[in-house]
């Protein structure tokens, strides 16, 4: 089964025919608990929500699911010039965190997504999606 793009339970099934005259069909099932590369806290993806002026930040903790070692080799995003991410090695291996923050300096909303680059992980990359959103001063307060 392939995991990719799939978390918590998942459930597939199958509908099997066989020659057998009184069980021509039946249905089989795997269900799986698929965890990913790493657990997120608070949440899984970045929703950074600010006015013109007011900078803002939000870090979230990666916590490697994986029996060993895991390496983030690099961090790539589509954020800029709007939002800048930082990566900090809490436990080398074990724990990261990742911050997203914005200068706000200007009226946008921005959607992206950050890719980090695995080592010694079954898979290349973990992906996570980011939104930014820089309103003006009346923004959603006017009345």
């Amino acid at each position: 089964m392939v995991t990719k793009g799939y978390r918590d339970r998942v459930r597939k099934t199958a509908l099997v025919t066989t020659n057998d005259p009184g069980r021509q069909r039946f249905t089989i099932a795997l269900e799986a608990q698929v965890k990913a590369v790493f657990d997120t806290s608070p949440e899984f993806r970045f929703r950074l929500n600010t006015k013109v002026g007011q900078p803002a930040e939000e870090t979230i903790l990666l916590t490697s699911n994986l029996p060993g070692p895991v390496e983030i080799a690099e961090v790539s995003h589509n954020m800029e010039p709007f939002g800048q991410v930082k990566l900090e090695v809490l436990e080398p291996g074990r724990r990261f965190s990742l911050t997203l923050s914005t200068k706000a300096q200007e009226t946008t909303t921005r959607g992206g997504l950050i890719d980090l680059k695995l080592k010694n992980a079954p898979v290349d990359s973990f992906q996570m999606t980011a939104l930014i959103a820089v309103n003006d001063e009346k923004g959603k307060d006017k009345d």
